[in-house]
Parts: C-alpha cells; sequence; structure tokens
C-alpha cells in the first residue's frame, strides 16, 4: 500500500504497530488513516482511539470479512473496503476523501536522531511540504548546494559539524544567508549562543516540546507562506 500511494503522489507514512499508529496520528495529524483489520492486532481500538483524538478523522477500515464493517464503522470508521483492495479503487477513494493538495514548499531536516528525524519528516510532509533530510552539518551543506530549500529545521547539536557552524556558513554566502532557519535545541542557550545564531531569519524552539501545528506555524512565519488550503475533510 505504502508502494502504491507513494507512486501516487502521497506522503505516507506507515507502521504495523498499534502503539506507534496512535503515536504517529496523534503527532503527524495526517489527512487520512487506512487500517488494515485483519492485520493489525488492537485495530477497532485503534480506529475508537483516533476518533476521540480527532472526531474529523478519515479512517478508512479494510478486511477480507465484510462481517467486520459493522463494528468498524460502529468505532468510527468513515469507510470500509473489501480487501483485496485495487490500486485505482485506493487511489480513488483516497482523492475523493482527502483530495490531492500540490506541494507547500521545499524544506531541510537536519537531526541525527533516527526517530526525531521521521517524527519532523511526517509532520512537515502531512503539512504538505516536500523533504530533504540530513543527519549531519557536512551533508546538510552538501544537499543546500545540490538544491537550496525555501528553509532548514536544524538540530544544533550534530555530529561532524554542529549546527552553530552550519548557521555561520550559511551567513558567509550570499546566495543562502536568506534561507530562514528554525533551530532545534534540548537545552537553554546562553546570551552569547543565541548571539552567534542571530542571522535576522532564524527562530529557536525547544527540541521535544512543540506540536505539529507549531511547527508549520513558525515555517509559515519565515517563510511568509499561507496555511495549505485542503478540502474540507481533509483538514485536521
Amino acid at each position: 500500500m505504502k508502494k502504491y500511494l507513494t507512486e501516487a503522489g502521497y506522503s505516507v507514512a506507515a507502521t504495523d504497530d498499534t502503539a506507534r499508529g496512535l503515536e504517529i496520528g496523534r503527532m503527524a495529524r495526517p489527512a487520512v488513516v487506512a487500517i488494515d483489520l485483519d492485520m493489525l492486532e488492537g485495530a477497532i481500538a485503534l480506529i475508537e482511539q483516533l476518533v476521540i483524538d480527532d472526531p474529523g478523522a478519515v479512517i478508512i477500515a479494510m478486511s477480507r470479512d465484510a462481517a467486520t464493517e459493522k463494528a468498524a464503522r460502529e468505532a468510527g470508521a468513515s469507510l470500509f473496503l473489501l480487501k483485496p483492495v485495487d490500486r485505482a479503487e485506493l487511489r480513488r477513494t483516497l482523492e475523493r476523501t482527502a483530495g490531492h493538495p500540490q506541494a507547500a514548499g521545499h524544506m531541510l531536516v537536519v537531526d541525527d536522531d533516527p526517530d526525531t528525524l521521521e517524527l519532523i519528516v511526517e509532520m512537515l510532509e502531512s503539512g504538505g511540504y516536500e523533504v530533504q533530510t540530513a543527519t549531519n552539518g557536512r551533508e546538510a551543506l552538501d544537499e543546500i548546494a545540490r538544491s537550496a530549500p525555501e528553509a532548514i529545521v536544524l538540530d544544533l547539536m550534530l555530529p561532524e559539524m554542529d549546527g552553530f557552524e552550519v548557521v555561520h556558513r550559511l551567513s558567509l554566502n550570499p546566495d543562502w544567508r536568506e534561507i530562514p532557519v528554525i533551530l532545534l535545541t534540548a537545552r537553554d542557550l546562553s546570551h552569547e549562543e543565541r548571539r552567534a545564531l542571530d542571522m535576522g531569519t532564524s527562530r529557536i524552539i525547544q527540541k521535544g516540546n512543540y506540536s505539529r501545528d507549531e511547527l508549520l506555524a513558525e515555517l509559515r512565519v519565515v517563510t511568509g507562506a499561507t496555511a495549505l488550503a485542503l478540502p474540507e475533510d481533509a483538514k485536521s
């Protein structure tokens, strides 16, 4: 399914774990959640909790057993598809429920922690952004040289070259110094550190202490963009 949807141009987060599915649902706020009732243990309970968290969520339940439709709909599923699901049918269903918005912009996310990197990417892709990634400062500069992003989400504590040095390198390059940067830090910064990071285009937020909507709002502020317009039934 992930292959089908990625080929169709959708940003997809996938998991076979109920707890992880609930976490992604809460943090990434996807426009649509597709749940396989046959393969995912606790699928009905997951649907119920997702609906409690977001009553407007669009949830597609799928099963080989037509008798499970009643329980899925009572739990809050918006739609039910009988397996095997044809890729064309799946795509038509998603386009009917969530639309297919154009990308809101091109972002670079830099973080050496795989879980944090994945979570931020999920947040941005759910907001309609195209996302590049890097795991250290040198990779980040290489990515920027290949294709300059509209904004950068940058962890300060990185291996090889930390975020302070990346910001310094950006400030020295006339083609890069105006790229907005959202800096993520897990600790309080000293006055001297804040002065070193003052590019005029950067904002600092506490790592792990922000929501998807807050991060997207910060990006809209630094890029001057407006919120991505989605069909009414796709908004979270």
